[in-house]
């Protein structure tokens, strides 16, 4: 393929970087875009079309969002858009893979420097809240809304829960020995559970996700490590370390 004919195809939803998750790091890709050659111009404007998916998909909701106002918010034309995308629903999904991907790096960079399983746990927890309150429309959009986007986008946060599934299990690496083992079933549980609270502080003004970490890190740590490493861990929330 010849370097002048670069495709919108070829910047693929893994090279989206931190601009969908950051409002100050998209303006700035977005204000440099014009200045840049011609495959950087075409990666910010997919970009800024996947992260309007997102925030229209967070405002009204994926089903009334519309190529038309996902243009407009965007500042795109339909033809780049045709050229990218086939449908919404791809947009959507190379919006949401990129997105998530990054969630889920966010998340586990946060407790990766932590001495222990449940520090890094706890850690972990509390960035996911600096995330919902940084970007709650996005967030809406990203953890509420792919349920209706169809199989791929389902299919991706499937592979991304289990990664953090797995993650999560690895409590069972500091467990003492002379304590019963959770159930296969325990990092699942503990997953769902913190994606229904955020879920629900993403819907109801009134539900505040911070709120309720002290019971979701108790709960969790509980399951693993016991009552008393659980509310020696809530105690830590909002310290460092």
């Amino acid at each position: 393929m010849a370097k002048e004919r670069t495709n919108d195809r070829d910047c693929g939803p893994r090279d989206l970087g931190w601009a969908l998750l950051s409002k100050e790091a998209f303006a700035r890709e977005q204000a440099e875009a014009p200045a840049s050659k011609r495959s950087d111009q075409l990666r910010a404007s997919r970009r800024a079309m996947e992260r309007a998916a997102l925030e229209l998909s967070g405002e009204v909701g994926y089903g009334q969002m519309t190529v038309e106002a996902l243009l407009e918010r965007s500042d795109s034309n339909r033809e780049r858009f045709y050229h990218a995308y086939q449908s919404k629903a791809e947009c959507y999904t190379a919006g949401y893979s990129a997105a998530i991907d990054q969630l889920a790096e966010r998340l586990l960079s946060a407790g990766a420097d932590a001495p222990s399983w449940s520090a890094g746990f706890r850690t972990a927890c509390e960035e996911l809240a600096r995330v919902v309150a940084a970007e709650p429309v996005l967030a809406r959009g990203l953890l509420a809304e792919v349920y209706a986007a169809g199989d791929a986008a389902l299919e991706k946060r499937k592979e991304v829960f289990e990664r953090l599934s797995r993650t999560i299990d690895r409590a069972r690496r500091e467990t003492d020995e002379s304590r019963h083992s959770p159930p296969p079933f325990t990092p699942r549980f503990i997953l769902s559970g913190i994606e229904a609270a955020t879920l629900r502080a993403l819907r109801e003004e009134s539900y505040d996700f911070e709120e309720i970490l002290p019971g979701l890190i108790y709960i969790s740590v509980s399951f693993y490590f016991g009552r008393e490493a659980a509310a020696a861990e809530t105690r830590r929330l909002g310290r460092a370390g």
